[in-house]
């Protein structure tokens, strides 16, 4: 009774058992194979019959080693307010590769980098030999000052002494400023034609 394990390690060889004896004594301990696993002895090098041990045939046989590869899962996360772009959750045989995802942003933040190192937004993983998950990280964006455009309008064009002049105003922040849009409303008596008493602070 010879074993062939189809490139594993262990259970190589041979075992002369008596004939019309049991044969579970003879069986050696599965075989092993990095990224497979042992999916037990077949009596044929196509792999289609199983071998069932009972006693030992008036001849000698081979039998043979099956293995089914192994699968690992990809998960790639993101954060509140972000989002991964493709496929977030792979399924990759050992040995293989996984298909591209992006880390995305959302408005206001940018991608910083993968937990594992990986610098790009955008990553392929080759060589998968293990389960993995990563979740991208992002950082909110710095604030910039920006020019603002500021319009003021009154109630009225001529004044006179002792008259109230309204003003209102809009500050209307330029695309891509974080701030609001700040509305100003104020009131000033005039005491001195050329000049107003109070002012008005944004």
């Amino acid at each position: 009774m010879s074993f062939n394990n189809e490139s594993g390690t262990t259970a190589t060889g041979t075992a002369t058992p008596a004939y019309d004896t049991a044969l579970g004594a003879s069986v050696p301990a599965s075989p092993t194979l990095t990224g497979y696993t042992f999916a037990g002895w077949y009596s044929d090098f196509g792999l289609t019959t199983p071998y069932t041990f009972t006693t030992m045939p008036a001849s000698s046989f081979t039998l043979y080693a099956a293995w089914t590869i192994n699968t690992y899962t990809l998960a790639y996360t993101a954060g509140a307010h972000k989002s991964i772009v493709d496929s977030a959750t792979q399924v990759v045989n050992y040995g293989g590769s996984g298909t591209a995802v992006t880390a995305t942003p959302a408005t206001g933040y940018h991608f910083v980098n993968w937990p594992d190192g990986v610098l790009t937004a955008t990553r392929t993983d080759t060589n998968v030999s293990g389960n993995m998950t990563v979740t991208a990280l992002f950082a909110a964006n710095a604030l910039t000052k920006l020019a603002t455009k500021l319009t003021i309008t009154s109630n009225k064009t001529t004044v006179y002494r002792g008259q109230t002049i309204t003003f209102s105003g809009t500050i209307m922040p330029n695309t891509g400023e974080r701030v609001a849009r700040t509305r100003l409303h104020t009131a000033v008596r005039i005491e001195h034609v050329g000049a107003c008493l109070g002012s008005q602070h944004v």
